[in-house]
């Protein structure tokens, strides 16, 4: 049987007591208040004794019908006065819902998990419906372009600077993986790009049809240097996975770290040689559309980023910081 906690009567509650007052006094019989509530009759007369020694007067006549007392006259004509007044706030409140606007944020797919529910939760307050989709660069700005997403947080890779505006929002360092304990057992020292070429280990890399395949071979090839993967992937999971699985070495991000920190303790994880390889994330519109909200969510996300994203990185890599007011262009 359900208890007085599962109350649900047309008007909404001030307190469980109340409720239980008012519907009394419009069924006068404690029994059928009892079959509407489905609770028991004596749950019922105990919760008037309860509410009549809390309002300090008596409220009814145990008769059948029950008798309100002029007393509960009052305070019925009060309760209901609130009770009305309550629902038309609700209801502005359901209508104020309503009429507030959507948005479609895309997001890569490294940036989804840490900091898409700290966005969500701002941009809920000023949204009626969100929606959060990720994936890599080559998704998502496509999404945009095809006006399926309003707004995505990205890395670079477009070439129409006519259609499409951008916000820098923070640059992460590029940090190379190995499997756990590969370095001190080979003694393997990376003290420039160029020795990447001679490990031994097989590189495993993006498909370079995505968004981070493409950044990385044109980081490579302004250094010089053509790497191949001997494993080419689509996922940071599966990249991680199978460089915790001793597969190979791979390239990645904080955030792609952050992202599947379960393989962390499986990985040794290094800087990257210098020059150190910052990888852009960028907020992207179709330009002139979306102007206002991007100036207001790039802000946000910017503040999400340091006040979420940067100390959760910085705790589990120790000395790795993102760069959020950035001077430089990166990839």
């Amino acid at each position: 049987m359900a208890g007085l906690n599962s109350l649900n009567v047309s008007r909404p509650p001030l307190n469980q007591r109340a409720s239980v007052f008012m519907l009394c006094y419009d069924l006068k019989n404690f029994s059928r208040v009892a079959e509407v509530l489905h609770i028991s009759q004596p749950a019922v007369s105990k919760s008037i004794k309860a509410f009549e020694e809390q309002v300090g007067v008596k409220l009814f006549t145990r008769t059948k019908p029950l008798q309100p007392t002029p007393e509960a006259a009052l305070l019925y004509n009060k309760l209901r006065d609130i009770t009305s007044d309550l629902n038309e706030f609700f209801e502005e409140l359901r209508i104020r819902r309503e009429n507030l606007p959507s948005l479609r944020l895309g997001m890569l797919e490294s940036l989804s998990v840490t900091l898409g529910v700290s966005l969500a939760r701002e941009l809920r307050k000023d949204h009626g419906d969100i929606a959060i989709t990720s994936g890599s660069a080559n998704v998502l700005i496509p999404r945009l372009q095809n006006r399926t997403a309003d707004l995505i947080l990205t890395n670079n890779l477009y070439t129409n600077t006519k259609a499409i505006s951008r916000k820098r929002i923070f640059e992460e360092p590029t940090l190379l993986i190995f499997p756990k304990g590969y370095l001190s057992k080979h003694r393997v020292r990376i003290q420039d790009w160029k020795d990447l070429k001679h490990l031994p280990l097989p590189y495993i890399g993006y498909w370079n049809e995505c968004g981070a395949g493409l950044v990385n071979e044109m980081f490579l090839r302004s250094r010089g240097i053509s790497l191949i993967p001997d494993i080419a992937v689509d996922c940071n999971m599966l990249l991680t996975t199978m460089v915790a699985d001793g597969l190979g070495w791979g390239m990645a991000r904080p955030t792609v770290i952050m992202e599947n920190q379960n393989f962390s303790d499986s990985l040794d994880i290094i800087a990257s040689p210098e020059p150190i390889f910052f990888r852009a994330v960028y907020l992207m519109w179709i330009s002139k559309e979306f102007d206002a909200e991007a100036s207001r969510l790039a802000k946000l996300i910017k503040n999400q980023v340091a006040a979420v994203l940067a100390p959760k990185i910085n705790e589990v890599l120790p000395g790795v910081t993102l760069n959020i007011n950035v001077e430089h262009q990166g990839l």
